[in-house]
């Protein structure tokens, strides 16, 4: 016997979606029915004003006790695993440094030069771009190699926006379509 509901679902997501659907890993007809009402919240990483701020949330010490290389690095960082990640740093910072007036970066400086890319530590190391400018011509030629023009991969790999991706590539003179393998017919089903 049929029962009536009314329900309202709500989805979230990491991934970028509009990337996902162009480059075919995402039914765009699925997300043309489940988003009626959408958001984007920046990434940490997008928002590096906060940073402070947030940090100073979890462990309030930080408001004074935070040395200026530390400062730097946690400015820097991409910040891969957003807030929750900030909230472990503020965690470690608050049991680290409980006797220390001023918190250096060697209380957590493991935690802000990992890598987390996709790639397999057995293959070929790929090129890492710094936080205070663009990968070289060649960088970024074999970045798009690499992950077959996939801006999103690329994104995720540097810690960098598709927009600021999008950005170099287009510097550069590039055409993601070039990258992309053989086989890919760029049609969504």
């Amino acid at each position: 016997k049929p029962v009536p509901v009314d329900i309202r679902l709500v989805a979230a997501t990491d991934l970028d979606l509009d990337g996902q659907i162009a480059d075919g890993d995402f039914r765009g007809a699925l997300f043309a029915r489940l988003s009626e009402i959408t958001f984007h919240l920046p990434t940490l990483a997008d928002r590096r004003e906060d940073i402070l701020d947030l940090l100073a949330v979890f462990a309030p010490a930080a408001r004074t006790r935070l040395h200026p290389k530390l400062v730097e690095a946690l400015l820097l960082y991409s910040w891969p695993f957003n807030v929750r990640e900030l909230r472990k740093v503020g965690a470690e910072l608050e049991i680290r440094g409980k006797d220390k007036d001023s918190w250096t970066l060697n209380l957590v400086e493991h935690r802000l030069r990992t890598d987390y890319g996709d790639a397999p530590e057995d293959e070929v190391s790929e090129p890492s771009t710094s936080p205070s400018g663009p990968p070289t011509l060649e960088e970024l030629r074999l970045l798009l190699e690499t992950h077959q023009g996939n801006v999103s991969a690329i994104s995720r790999h540097t810690g960098r926006s598709r927009r600021q991706v999008k950005r170099w590539i287009e510097d550069a003179g590039f055409q993601t379509d070039d990258f992309r393998a053989d086989d890919f017919s760029g049609e969504t089903t």
